[in-house]
């Protein structure tokens, strides 16, 4: 009798240990389950001291794309440019708005969001994307007012660079 306990209480373990082991497997497989997609106070003031409608950090494998709590308008327009060797899949995008990817190609993607109400805290747009985090960058950012194009200000939290000043 205890050797059938024994047997089956290692057996157990040794099931234990390989669920244990796919789900490990599965996170690093999928690092966006591990990625906090929300504002620290200390980004958040940046945003406003800079005067920024639109804010971005790049991560490995993610873009997190923030608007500020001053964007009344919708919707908006935004531009990714990217490298050759990024990939981009628009069926694994997510966040807080409505969208829609209106054109794509191999250095530039447009996506258009709606998005009546929004936590500015929180991420509106979550893009995963395989390849270096310095090979893509929001470019340009507007929404239409009475058919005339309005530019938005774009900041990058990520990098001190010339297109975060």
């Amino acid at each position: 009798m205890r050797i059938i306990k024994r047997f089956f209480r290692n057996i157990s373990i040794f099931m234990l240990a390989g669920l244990f082991s796919l789900a490990i497997i599965f996170l690093i497989k999928n690092p966006n389950f591990l990625q906090a997609s929300v504002l620290n106070a200390g980004e958040l003031s940046l945003i406003q001291k800079n005067k920024r409608d639109i804010a971005y950090k790049q991560s490995e494998w993610l873009l997190d794309i923030f608007f500020a709590p001053s964007i009344q308008k919708m919707p908006i327009t935004l531009i990714l440019a990217h490298n050759t060797s990024i990939h981009l899949d628009g069926s694994t995008f997510s966040g807080q708005c409505e969208f829609t990817i209106l054109d794509a190609n191999q250095e530039t993607t447009s996506i258009i969001l709606d998005c009546p109400e929004f936590d500015s805290e929180q991420s509106v747009l979550l893009i995963p994307f395989v390849g270096k985090i310095q090979d893509i960058l929001l470019e340009e950012g507007y929404y239409i007012d009475d058919t005339i194009k309005q530019n938005l200000s774009i900041g990058n939290l990520s990098l001190p660079t010339e297109h975060s000043k």
